[in-house]
């Protein structure tokens, strides 16, 4: 009887985190994607803080997605490598978050190419894609990461 109690609590704290897993993967991108949208429609809003931020972040999530697969590689060569990709795909979703930050200050260079409005609507245009890029990466990233997670940490609670 006490045994069947742990492993049904077990199984709903387990059903919990990936109910609240799942959630963070679809409302924290739609959030992301209206601050950088009104971020991006605004072109004297200052948010370079966001842009360093941002980059940090993703290279962040790359470095531990990377260090997370080699600890994994004794275990699931399978699990490794698609942890791996993920930390690529983090570190893309880092380049593209800097494109997008310089496509939006380059007008403000002074560089009379930059001047017309054409050009600073392509730029503008260019930034909002890499936006839209990041997010999707994103989603789809920590969405990989959580699922990995949660077949790792249910094989450990297996293997007890």
């Amino acid at each position: 009887m006490k045994r069947t109690l742990i492993s049904v609590a077990n199984w709903l704290s387990i059903l919990i985190i990936k109910l609240v897993a799942r959630l963070f993967v679809i409302f924290v991108p739609i959030v992301i994607l209206i601050v950088a949208f009104v971020a991006l429609i605004d072109q004297n809003e200052e948010t370079i803080k966001i842009s360093n931020v941002g980059f940090l972040m993703f290279v962040a999530l790359g470095n531990v997605c990377f260090s997370w697969s080699r600890s994994l590689e004794s275990r699931d060569q399978d699990k490794s490598k698609t942890v791996a990709q993920m930390g690529v795909e983090f570190v893309i979703a880092a380049i593209l978050f800097l494109i997008a930050s310089i496509c939006k200050y380059a007008p403000t260079l002074n560089i009379v190419a930059f001047s017309h409005s054409v050009i600073q609507d392509v730029l503008n245009g260019i930034a909002f894609i890499c936006f839209i890029l990041v997010i999707v990466i994103f989603m789809l990233s920590i969405y990989q990461f959580f699922d990995v997670y949660f077949s790792v940490y249910i094989n450990d609670q297996k293997d007890e």
